[in-house]
Parts: C-alpha cells; structure tokens; sequence
C-alpha cells in the first residue's frame, strides 16, 4: 500500500518533482492535487460563492482542518478555500501545456 506513482486527477503520471499536495478517497478513488495545479472554481451556491463561480486559479495548497484547498484567484489574486467537489481541474495537453478554452473548438 505505497505513495509511489502518484496521478493527477485526469488521470496522468505526476510529474518528476512535483509533491503530492493531498490525496483524499472522493467517490471511491484516490484524487491527488499538486502544488501549481490549475482549477476552476464550480457549483458554488451561496451568495459570496456564486459570484466565484468560473473563475480561475492555482492551487496553492491543502488545510487538512478545514479539507479545503486553497486557491488563488487569477482575477483578483484573492487566495480563497475550497472543498475538492467545487474545483475543475484544467487538463493538461500532451505538449505540457493547459488546456485554456472550455468550449473546445480546436482543430
């Protein structure tokens, strides 16, 4: 029952040095976030929560207390926490990069 060979929540291989930032059984499997990990905020409802809905961010790290991770804001560099359920992993392309637009419509 070893740590090694950790994997992103869309399933790929961690990348070589990058530390696991949490691991949490949600929904019967394992899901590992890392440090820098890309997420967009969904399906707040609160009033303070709606208006945080779709935005974009980085993971900055998890508080096992609260089992929240924290995330900064790309729009107003505001770190806020937030529960794995209410978080879109952005993908990762197989040429490193992240995937930037949710409508697709690439070719």
């Amino acid at each position: 029952a070893g740590g090694e060979g950790a994997t992103l929540t869309n399933g790929s291989p961690a990348p070589p040095g990058v530390p696991a930032m949490a691991g949490a059984a949600v929904g019967g499997a394992d899901v590992v976030f890392f440090s820098g990990t890309r997420a967009t905020v969904v399906g707040l409802s609160s009033g303070t929560g709606l208006a945080l809905n779709g935005q974009a961010g980085t993971v900055l790290g998890f508080l096992p207390g609260k089992d929240r991770f924290q995330l900064r804001l790309d729009c107003s560099g505001q770190t806020i926490n937030v529960r794995k359920a209410n978080l879109e992993v952005h993908r990762t392309t197989e040429a490193g990069g992240v995937g930037g637009s949710e409508a697709g419509g690439g070719g």
